[in-house]
């Protein structure tokens, strides 16, 4: 699991018009290819590295990524967002783009966009929707996580050795996760439980990362600004957005907040930005 669980694009398009052209149509990368992937059955790497920000900021690539995977990174959409996503669409594609020199992530984003405009034929707007989200509150029994300390108080962790790819249980049934670097973030899955790690978490940090798991927006209500450390163990239901879980065998999401961080998720009805497409082409223009 990625440390940064993004949100809302709509930052980048306060004054975009209605329909499917980026803000700006200048930025652009100088040079970008865009390929069907080869079909192959079982499991396939699908991974975007490079750009502004990573150790290869001249060169950005997608690799395996549906159209629906490109319009949520494109645009740092989460699944609630995308009315219509096709996420299990087979039918993938490799993106390589040079970068300009100095290009912020910002101007990054834009150039991703105006790339699925231009090749793919993307037209899209956002609509507001009523639906179900939730406030980040704390619990009147207090707050359980414990707040980083200092980094210069900590040592820095030992060097932890190359992790194999499969993951196993611990002796209490959830996912084993090594203990996770000072600032770092680990989340597992295996035989429907969950278990996610972390260190130096903000409470931005940590509703981005609740609110991917219960597929609903969540608003910090907590008022804390400090850092934290956790670990949040819980059972995989029919949805993860309910009360509580549908068997026996240990709590679901909310109770889990509840019970390990001292935190509470609060329903509420609010609106949302859906991004919606009118058009686009699965095919796209030759490079």
């Amino acid at each position: 699991m990625t440390r940064a669980i993004t949100g809302t694009a709509l930052a980048l398009f306060a004054g975009c018009a209605a329909y499917g052209q980026a803000a700006d149509p200048t930025p652009a990368f100088e040079v970008a290819s865009v390929k069907l992937a080869a079909l192959a059955e079982g499991p396939r790497i699908m991974q975007c590295k490079g750009g502004p920000g990573s150790s290869d900021p001249g060169l950005f690539t997608c690799t395996n990524y549906n159209l629906a995977n490109l319009v949520s990174y494109a645009f740092d959409l989460r699944a609630y967002q995308f009315s219509g996503a096709d996420y299990a669409d087979r039918k993938r594609y490799n993106i390589t783009a040079k970068v300009p020199p100095g290009t912020t992530k910002e101007q990054f984003k834009l150039m991703f966009q105006n790339l699925l405009v231009e090749r793919f034929k993307l037209a899209y707007r956002y609509e507001k929707k009523e639906s179900d989200v939730y406030d980040l509150v704390v619990t009147k029994g207090g707050l359980k996580m414990k707040e980083s300390p200092p980094a210069d108080s900590t040592p820095q962790s030992t060097p932890q050795p190359a992790r194999s790819r499969q993951v196993t249980l611990g002796a209490d049934g959830y996912p084993d996760i090594p203990p996770v670097r000072r600032g770092g973030s680990a989340m597992y899955q295996m035989n429907g439980r969950a278990r996610w790690a972390s260190s130096e978490t903000t409470m931005e940090d940590l509703v981005q990362g609740l609110s991917a798991f219960v597929g609903r927006p969540i608003t910090d209500a907590t008022g804390l600004k400090g850092k934290y450390d956790f670990t949040l163990s819980w059972v995989i239901g029919s949805g993860v957005e309910v009360a509580a879980s549908d068997n026996d065998a240990g709590p679901s999401l909310v109770e889990a907040v509840r019970e390990q961080l001292g935190l509470k998720l609060e329903p509420k009805k609010g609106t949302v930005d859906v991004f919606v497409i009118d058009h686009v082409e699965k095919t796209p223009t030759e490079n």
